[in-house]
């Protein structure tokens, strides 16, 4: 009888670090594999009934912009990199004299802005670096566009951005 407990104590004993521990995480392993790994950042492109979607990495091997723009709370210029808005959406569809762009960001805000007030001498793009840095976190986007009325403007954490057509 005493073999027989002694030999159940050594078992139990042994088996013990293979269960979860008390207060541990049964994810624990999957979320330390996990840390490398970028998150799928999408970027939504609609128009009419075409909905485009793209990761960073397809934002990266397409042809790069830069816009310098002065911020006017600090006085510093900022050189945003990323893909130009025409290079993102089908070919003829952003029409420069009428229609307008629909931008989703920062906590579901949109802003509306009219094609024949957007400067298009500087195109508006969609940065995911600012002065060389990488732009992190949970959507790491932002949209730089030259107004002619409101000058330089910078929005971000970009979600979507809706193209429409004017009925003109």
């Amino acid at each position: 009888m005493n073999r027989c407990s002694i030999g159940l104590i050594l078992l139990v004993m042994s088996s013990a670090p293979v269960f979860a521990q008390r207060g541990g995480r049964a994810d624990a392993l999957q979320n330390y594999l996990g840390q490398n790994r970028d998150p799928r950042l999408l970027l939504q492109i609609k128009y009419e009934k075409i909905r485009l979607y793209f990761r960073v990495s397809d934002l990266q091997k397409k042809r790069r912009s830069i816009v310098k723009i002065a911020d006017p709370a600090t006085g510093l210029s900022h050189v945003y990199e990323g893909v130009s808005v025409e290079d993102l959406v089908p070919t003829g569809v952003l029409n420069h004299g009428s229609g307008s762009l629909e931008v989703s960001s920062e906590h579901k805000q949109k802003t509306t802005i009219l094609c024949r007030n957007v400067d298009f001498q500087t195109t508006p793009i969609v940065a995911d670096k600012v002065d060389g840095k990488k732009l992190t976190g949970y959507v790491p986007y932002y949209f730089v566009v030259k107004t002619r009325r409101r000058g330089e403007s910078t929005l971000r954490d970009v979600k979507q951005i809706t193209v429409k057509a004017s009925l003109d």
